[in-house]
């Protein structure tokens, strides 16, 4: 079952704008993420919108939530990579 009562943690977007990652933090005190990716429809209004890829479990921490979604999101993963190169 869904937890509603859940707030925004954290949000990384994708350097192109294409994908994103929502850590969320629930009502009782764990964290879980959302990634989805932005759909730019070919058809008439041309109004994009985001579908999730996957949800992660349950986590007791961000840093949790976030080291799986870097073990199954590739996007993440390669950019976290990058990011460490130029550092």
């Amino acid at each position: 079952m869904s937890n509603t009562n859940r707030t925004i943690a954290q949000q990384v977007e994708s350097h192109d704008g294409r994908f994103r990652l929502s850590i969320f933090k629930r009502s009782d005190g764990l964290f879980e993420f959302s990634a989805e990716e932005l759909i730019e429809d070919d058809e008439e209004p041309f109004i994009p919108f985001w579908v999730q890829q996957c949800a992660s479990g349950l986590h007791d921490t961000v840093a949790g939530a976030e080291s799986e979604a870097r073990a199954v999101l590739s996007w993440l993963r390669a950019q976290t990579e990058a990011e460490q190169v130029r550092k």
